[in-house]
Formats: C-alpha cells, structure tokens, sequence
C-alpha cells in the first residue's frame, strides 16, 4: 500500500506499507532490476503498529 508518492524530475519518493521485511527487499530489487530505474534505495524499514505490517521510505532514480 502506498501512503505517499512524489514525483520530481528523474527521482521517485515513496512511503509504503508492506507484510514483511522480505517483501520490502523484494520490491527494491525488482525496481533495481529494471532497465528503467537506475538505482532504488530504502530508508527508514520499520514494524508497523498493526500485525504483519512494515512501513518504509523508498527513493528510485529514473534513468535518463
């Protein structure tokens, strides 16, 4: 679930919500992997206050 998204210029921001820390990584790497996204780099992973619940921040570049 996505709670905040911002666009600006070539860099995406985001806050999220997820049911794990592994699925937190699975989503930076799949952004990495892509042929459109230079690089994807997530701050902040932390437990969320309901059950199952991760919340993070991810920043993805864009490339040019």
């Amino acid at each position: 679930k996505v709670r905040e998204l911002t666009v600006d210029g070539g860099t995406i921001l985001m806050e999220a919500e997820t049911t794990s820390f592994d699925a937190v990584e699975k989503l930076k790497h799949t952004f990495a992997a892509s042929t459109q996204f230079a690089d994807a780099s997530v701050t902040e992973p932390r437990v969320g206050a309901a059950p199952n619940q991760v919340v993070f921040r991810m920043t993805v570049t864009v490339r040019p």
